[in-house]
């Protein structure tokens, strides 16, 4: 999973060498292999600057050995840039300073790779390489898809009270001393309850699995029930939070998709939302929520939801708790993704235009 991450976040690098500096492709990618550090000075980022545009960019180490692969086919296309921030890499107080440097709105950008800034407005860009299947996120925290809450960690289910003294050690749980000294107060006292309470800590984990499994299904019925809170649903798949602003776009095989018209379209249209289960081998996980729509005739995957118990295993150090995580999924029948929709939704947009 991790190699696989870091060559995508590469090839968002190699995209930006071509279509930013075409003509400085290989002084661009040289540049980057020569100070992967990138967050060397007080703004928490390091500038490659040729012909007068900006490429901004944070640590990017685990990146190297992946810069200058395979080239994407497509490359993005704005006019009068003058700045490209590689978001990844460049930590959170520092993308605040960047977003109030100019003028943004402090709104939830966290599905964006990158923030391109051209004469013509600001481009926060999600790129997809839909060549290979990704997971969508996760998300352990408290959100509300319109009227269907949903929540994760230890919040299910009351957990129990273990009798944890309130002095003990790694002797006494199945970590190491390394792994035992590096946890908080909570997950010492789970890895303990684990170890000395084992029938107990087993029912607590299967009760949460079982209120996950229950709030799913609650929101397989809001979803195929109310045409809202699949609008809230894939507003916070694509962007994150419920919010719409202009400049948030998908960049899929060459396409600028613009999250907010697709939300918008997707309001004024008839579509049917319908959920099936993809029922787990292992007693020991959870079953899949798959969630498919159908607009103008043709079916789509948007994606599978399978929530986890992390952390159940006496030598695992942290305790997580449930985390929905947002699988990437292919309709059974049409084999169409959530991409194919944002693609299909976008061409029929720029079509009546």
């Amino acid at each position: 999973m991790g190699m696989r991450i870091n060559r995508a976040r590469a090839t968002e690098l190699t995209l930006c060498a071509i279509s930013f500096f075409p003509s400085h492709y290989q002084f661009f990618i040289e540049a980057l292999k020569s100070n992967p550090q990138g967050a060397m000075n007080e703004r928490g980022y390091s500038t490659i600057s040729i012909d007068c545009v900006n490429f901004h960019y944070g640590k990017i180490q685990r990146l190297v050995d992946f810069i200058d692969g395979p080239c994407p086919e497509h490359s993005i296309e704005i006019a009068g840039v003058t700045d490209i921030f590689h978001l990844d890499g460049i930590a959170s107080q520092f993308k605040k300073s960047i977003f109030v440097d100019l003028g943004i709105s402090q709104m939830n950008y966290s599905k964006a790779d990158l923030l391109v800034v051209s004469s013509s407005g600001n481009f926060f860009i999600s790129v997809k390489d839909i060549s290979t299947p990704a997971k969508s996120g996760q998300k352990s925290g408290p959100i509300k898809y319109y009227s269907v809450a949903m929540n994760g960690g230890h919040s299910l289910v009351t957990t129990p009270s273990f009798s944890i003294p309130g002095h003990f050690n790694d002797s006494e749980t199945d970590l190491t001393p390394d792994q035992f000294s590096k946890l908080n107060l909570q997950d010492q006292a789970f890895a303990y309850a684990k170890v000395n309470y084992p029938s107990e800590w087993d029912d607590y984990v299967r009760a949460s699995r079982n209120a996950a499994h229950s709030q799913l299904e609650r929101l397989g019925r809001g979803l195929e029930e109310d045409s809202r809170v699949l609008i809230s649903f894939l507003s916070n798949i694509l962007n994150g939070t419920e919010e719409l602003s202009d400049d948030s776009y998908v960049f899929i095989k060459g396409v600028l998709c613009s999250i907010k018209d697709i939300i918008y379209r997707l309001k004024d249209d008839e579509f049917i939302v319908s959920v099936r289960w993809k029922r787990a081998i292992d007693s020991l996980k959870n079953d899949s929520l798959i969630v498919n729509i159908t607009w103008n005739d043709t079916e789509y995957s948007l994606t599978k939801i399978h929530p986890s118990f992390e952390g159940a295993a006496s030598y695992v150090s942290q305790t997580k708790g449930i985390i929905n995580h947002f699988q990437e999924w292919s309709h059974v029948s049409s084999g169409k993704t959530i991409w194919d929709l944002i693609l299909d939704i976008t061409n029929l947009i720029e079509a009546r235009h």
